[in-house]
């Protein structure tokens, strides 16, 4: 476990929720600090492969080789260009879902539960700046020793965390809304969100061989590998095909 990440990872996701939970912030205001949580994680991110971009050149960052499932959308541009619009366009599509969430329940009257409170949401928003520039200066230490890798996972994990957070945001929020149930999201909306932050600094569990159990159920589903082959032989060539795909990002590039 990378504890100093943990640790400011445990801070970034405490601020809203102390702010909800003890400092009374209403729905709005608290929505507010998490989107802009997420753009400056984005952010910070681009910053980062830009820097590292600098000090490691290697194809990657300027050849991406997505994994196979994407490789019409990406293959061959520089990694930035892969990451940063879609990071951006879903933020921006958020923005306006709780744009319009603010102003049905203000013409439904719940316009106290949504309406912004500049103070808070300046103090909520400088505070995670605080921890993200910390998590940012970290990484800066070790900045040349590591792999295309390891900004890849990077951004495969925030553009997941956006997906999910997101629509839990827009979906669970917009039925708390008219159901007077805000509340009871935000606490269950909370735990999960931090659960998910504080995995995505932890080691991942990622066998080499797929696990007997899951053969054994997988071999039982017809056409679940779409080849004639067991779902053992299926993990193993998905491992080599990343391999490969993992080492040609990893090529020096003097382009």
């Amino acid at each position: 476990m990378k504890l100093p990440h943990f640790l400011t990872a445990l801070g970034i996701n405490l601020v809203p929720a102390l702010g909800w939970f003890l400092g009374d912030w209403n729905s709005g205001t608290t929505l507010a600090v998490y989107w802009c949580e997420t753009v400056l994680a984005s952010l910070f991110i681009a910053a980062r492969m830009l820097l590292h971009r600098r000090v490691v050149r290697v194809r990657g960052h300027f050849r991406y080789e997505p994994p196979k499932d994407a490789r019409q959308n990406g293959a061959g541009i520089p990694f930035l260009k892969h990451f940063l619009p879609v990071a951006l366009m879903f933020s921006a599509v958020h923005a306006v879902f709780l744009g319009v969430l603010i102003f049905l329940m203000t013409q439904n009257g719940r316009g106290d539960q949504v309406r912004l409170n500049l103070h808070e949401l300046a103090l909520g928003v400088g505070l995670i700046l605080a921890f993200q520039i910390v998590d940012f200066l970290i990484d800066l230490v070790r900045l040349k020793t590591r792999p295309f890798r390891w900004i890849e996972v990077m951004a495969e994990r925030n553009i997941a965390r956006v997906l999910i957070i997101q629509m839990t945001i827009i979906i669970g929020v917009a039925v708390g809304g008219w159901m007077d149930s805000a509340r009871g999201f935000f606490l269950v909306f909370v735990i999960l969100k931090t659960m998910n932050d504080l995995n995505s600094v932890v080691p991942q569990y990622d066998p080499e061989e797929a696990p007997k159990w899951l053969c054994r159920l997988m071999d039982k589903v017809p056409n679940a590998t779409g080849k004639k082959q067991t779902f053992a032989e299926f993990w193993k060539e998905g491992k080599v095909g990343e391999r490969a795909r993992v080492a040609k990002n990893e090529q020096p590039y003097n382009g």
